[in-house]
């Protein structure tokens, strides 16, 4: 594999595309993801899903708030649509607006719900920034991860975001990394000197810890002795979020993140009944929200699930 990278270009495989200057991106292709034709601009929802996905944010938004929880959407850009000029020239863009781009725009234009896809940020603050995705991997790295989660924590707390939200710390480079694409091509050990970028300075008075994680780590929860503007955050995320984790953390005090993937991220908003619920989907995962949004938009029809029982 090595061999047909260096002298083609070229990889065989199912999930990993190998760009330009050895930036990997990934390609997999199932019921619930498609990178390249997110990419391309092919699998763009018809205005009946459309429909459909703000009419069920819309109930969940409303439902929520009648229990005084805010609802927070995500859509985190894919890596092919931040770090585009790396994608190989043979992968053409069809259609110039994306799924993402036409989901956030009608969201944006039917919906009263909070609803980001930040990919002009995004694209902005790497260029004049720093490196905020990773080279040899499907995510993105700790700068993005704190990135976003400025942009959320700032909405929660009901404070603006700027640019000073995030460029005003140190950055530091505490070493190499390589990444999940490499190791789905077992050559790790060749493609490790992706720079680990970590936000220096940031909250560092606060103290935190996870204090709980289940058997799969789906479900983790983080106490601190943050101060916030609100108490108990609700986190439904896919792999993007794990690291978002510690700066909500060192924000507030208690804070729990569970995989919407395989999670009932429903009966925990009833149970723990959060100040926010804050939706991170990867802009490939966009498919999985038609479900939870209209769990969240039922809770407490019929769940059974008694806030006494928890209590302790």
């Amino acid at each position: 594999k090595l061999a047909d990278i260096r002298v083609f270009g070229e990889v065989s495989s199912d999930a990993v595309l190998m760009g330009q200057d050895d930036w990997m991106f990934y390609k997999l292709k199932n019921e619930n993801e498609d990178s390249l034709a997110d990419y391309q601009g092919t699998n763009r929802y018809p205005e009946e899903k459309l429909e459909c996905f703000a009419r069920l944010l819309e109930q969940a938004d409303h439902h929520l708030a009648s229990r005084d929880i805010k609802l927070i959407l995500y859509i985190v850009p894919n890596k092919e649509q931040v770090y585009s000029e790396y994608m190989p020239s043979s992968i053409k863009v069809v259609n110039e607006e994306s799924k993402a781009d036409r989901l956030f725009e009608y969201l944006r234009d039917h919906t009263d719900a909070d609803v980001y896809y930040p990919l002009e940020e995004f694209k902005r603050a790497k260029d004049d920034w720093c490196q905020i995705y990773r080279k040899y991997d499907t995510h993105w790295n700790d700068m993005g991860a704190f990135m976003a989660s400025q942009m959320v924590i700032q909405d929660i707390d009901g404070e603006p975001f700027g640019p000073e939200s995030y460029r005003s710390y140190d950055i530091e480079n505490r070493g190499t990394f390589s990444g999940d694409l490499a190791t789905m091509l077992n050559l790790q050990k060749y493609y490790d000197d992706d720079p680990f970028l970590k936000v220096s300075g940031y909250r560092e008075d606060v103290s935190f810890e996870m204090d709980y994680q289940n058997e799969h780590e789906t479900i983790t929860h983080y106490s601190s002795d943050a101060e916030g503007k609100a108490e108990r955050i609700l986190i439904c995320r896919d792999s993007f979020g794990v690291h978002m984790a510690e700066y909500f953390a060192r924000n507030y005090p208690d804070v729990t993140l569970m995989d919407y993937r395989t999670e009932d991220c429903g009966a925990a908003a009833l149970e723990i009944q959060p100040d926010a619920v804050v939706i991170e989907v990867a802009e490939r995962y966009t498919d999985y929200m038609f479900g939870l949004l209209e769990r969240l938009g039922t809770i407490g029809s019929g769940d059974g699930i008694l806030k006494e029982e928890t209590a302790d």
